[in-house]
């Protein structure tokens, strides 16, 4: 949820946009989602005009697109997975009155699987995507024979830190001493230098690309 910041900042003060639209999935993260979007537009002086729930198996999302127009929103932030993920962004993208509104959301976007079904985008779409290593990018794109992408930096980070944890004497059942040794530790990670707070946030640092 870090990313939020610089992706509203982006949007409100490089592209000027006013009326956004919240639509996130229907469960603890997507509400997550939805209620810091919401607190982090609000400091910048924007409020969210419209927002919406669907179902992780919703295929029909006219009415939601419908809805967007109505309450003549500017921009949208998308949140969830999957072919509801996909299914929204198809039929918001494939409507021609929503040619003038941009699509924003986070590196669900940068996934090679979500790109080849959404297809050659006709609106303008910007996501939040972390910054990786040119490292770890070199050799991932040598080994596998493409680009890399966030999900797949995350991937190799997260079971980095577990690994420094055990070796410090940690087990795996111990959540108080991994926890203690994440937050007490600056990792040299797949996405650069990583250190948690005790509140869970990050130093994790974030760009914002188009599609």
């Amino acid at each position: 949820l870090d990313m939020f910041s610089p992706l509203i900042f982006h949007n409100h003060q490089n592209l000027m946009f006013e009326r956004p639209a919240v639509i996130y999935i229907n469960n603890d993260m997507g509400l997550d989602c939805f209620k810091v979007y919401s607190n982090i537009a609000a400091k910048h002086g924007v409020q969210v005009e419209y927002s919406e729930a669907y179902d992780g198996n919703q295929k029909d999302f006219k009415d939601i697109v419908n809805k967007i127009l109505k309450y003549n929103i500017d921009v949208v932030y998308v949140s969830g997975f999957g072919e509801s993920y996909v299914s929204f962004v198809k039929q918001f993208n494939s409507d021609p009155r929503t040619s003038n509104i941009v699509l924003t959301g986070d590196m669900t976007f940068s996934l090679p699987d979500t790109k080849s079904k959404i297809g050659t985008p006709k609106s303008q779409i910007y996501y939040a995507d972390g910054i990786i290593s040119e490292q770890f990018s070199n050799i991932y794109s040598s080994y596998y024979g493409e680009d890399v992408n966030s999900y797949a930096a995350y991937t190799y980070t997260i079971p980095f830190m577990l690994e420094s944890a055990i070796n410090t004497g940690c087990s795996l059942n111990d959540i108080v001493g991994i926890y203690k040794h994440i937050t007490d530790t600056t990792f040299n990670t797949s996405v650069g230098l990583l250190h948690f707070m005790p509140n869970g946030e990050s130093n994790l640092q974030f760009s914002i690309k188009k599609l």
